[in-house]
């Protein structure tokens, strides 16, 4: 199953007269094309220095988004320096996690049946008791979770923020660990037989009841559509206060370590705490790969909690 989304590097431009201007090299986005309105959408492909560039027109709106459609996408991992991360490193593997091994218990098992009462509650009328047929499915959602459960999921962020602390304490013990820079290209994310999706997290209360009070309005929707959208959300909703961890996952069948290419490492960033001899045990590790990986060490910079980084 495939998760319908595209995900890309946004550089947000004004389009004028088929002139760029106000560039801005920032931000990034998913690509969700079910959410468009087709009718309102108009779509231009053009070529800007050999890169392919789709060019999005809302409506009659006069704002247009131009997007890069990239080859390869970049994933920041945090991790604490163990023989599990070695040896990873020193096989060329990623570990999918299973959702009874992530931190957060609501994560990959929302209450669908708890979701889908509310949301009929709030809307009540027709169409809270057309939502609320759905509970009339006998066991389907028990073993839709037992599916999910099966699942590997790998967690890593967008980006690596200067500013942002949070992550080096939480998933790099305290700055003693370390982030890996992954640069995996499409042709692997698209690789169906063993990547099955790969999408941001959503940060909202109760994403799931919205969902579904949305599904209202549609029903009746296809079983795979059902499946599938419903799938989306529960894999890769999150409640608020996670929002700062800016994450982004790639699904698997299964859980478990699995094989990259070595040449996908492209990075290794140190913490403030990190040790020397820690450090020295990875570049023995990356010196013996036959592509180049960059290694680098954080240090104070010029703000009070302000992080720079130098290569080593």
């Amino acid at each position: 199953m495939r998760f319908p989304n595209t995900i890309g590097c946004v550089y947000p431009y004004r389009i004028c007269n088929n002139r760029i201007i106000d560039s801005c090299w920032s931000g990034k986005l998913i690509l969700k094309f079910e959410d468009i309105t087709l009718y309102s959408l108009s779509v231009h492909h053009y070529n800007l220095h050999d890169r392919q560039i789709c060019i999005i027109r809302y409506g009659d709106l006069l704002n247009y988004w131009l997007y890069f459609l990239m080859d390869v996408y970049r994933f920041y991992k945090y991790r604490i320096i163990n023989s599990r991360l070695l040896n990873s490193l020193e096989d060329g593997t990623i570990y999918f996690s299973h959702q009874k091994d992530l931190n957060d218990p609501f994560d990959c098992e929302l209450d669908i049946e708890k979701a889908i009462s509310n949301a009929a509650d709030d809307l009540g009328g027709d169409e809270g008791e057309t939502i609320r047929q759905l509970l009339n499915k006998d066991g389907e959602f028990e073993r839709f979770q037992a599916n999910v459960n099966e699942l590997g999921i790998f967690s890593a962020c967008f980006e690596m923020d200067e500013n942002q602390t949070l992550l080096w304490a939480h998933y790099a013990n305290d700055h003693k660990g370390l982030c890996v820079l992954y640069e995996m290209p499409m042709a692997f994310l698209d690789d169906e037989n063993n990547i099955l999706g790969v999408s941001e997290v959503t940060y909202d209360q109760d994403s799931l009841t919205e969902w579904f009070k949305a599904l209202a309005l549609k029903l009746p929707v296809s079983h795979y559509y059902f499946i599938t959208e419903l799938l989306k959300r529960v894999l890769t909703a999150k409640s608020p206060p996670w929002r700062y961890e800016r994450e982004v996952r790639i699904i698997r069948p299964t859980a478990g370590p699995f094989k990259i290419d070595k040449s996908f490492i492209r990075q290794i960033c140190f913490g403030l705490q990190a040790s020397d001899e820690d450090i020295g045990k990875f570049r023995y590790i990356v010196d013996k790969y036959e592509s180049q990986v960059g290694l680098y060490k954080a240090i104070r910079g010029k703000k009070d909690f302000g992080i720079e980084f130098k290569e080593i």
